[in-house]
């Protein structure tokens, strides 16, 4: 079974909340690697991967949403974040969970074409 790993809010008793969500994304992939968790074993029947995380250009978005990008995954949507954002617990205005099969119109209500 695989574990897709959103973000992280605290390892090992260290909170990272305070810090910013492209440091968070970072940190947890090194750790993760670090500690073998991203492939299953004798050890561990569990596979932990770091989720993608791209710019959200139009360009990459488009690719996205065409699966262009994910091949051979069944994405459902994607997380807008502002990669300089802190944690919040909450509704937060710096984070936005878009189903792809809206991502279109989200985009075009933004005034942002997918060309």
């Amino acid at each position: 079974m695989t574990f897709y790993v959103l973000d992280i809010m605290c390892w090992r008793s260290r909170p990272f909340y305070n810090c910013e969500a492209e440091f968070r994304h970072f940190w947890v992939g090194g750790k993760l690697q670090e500690e073998r968790a991203t492939k299953s074993g004798e050890w561990n029947p569990y596979c932990f991967i770091p989720a993608t995380i791209v710019d959200a250009t139009p360009g990459t978005l488009a690719k996205v949403a065409s699966g262009e990008l994910q091949p051979g995954y069944n994405l459902d949507g994607v997380i807008l974040s502002h990669s300089q954002a802190h944690y919040e617990t909450g509704l937060s205005p710096v984070c936005l969970w878009v189903p792809l099969k809206s991502l279109s119109e989200v985009l075009q209500a933004a005034s942002v074409p997918m060309d």
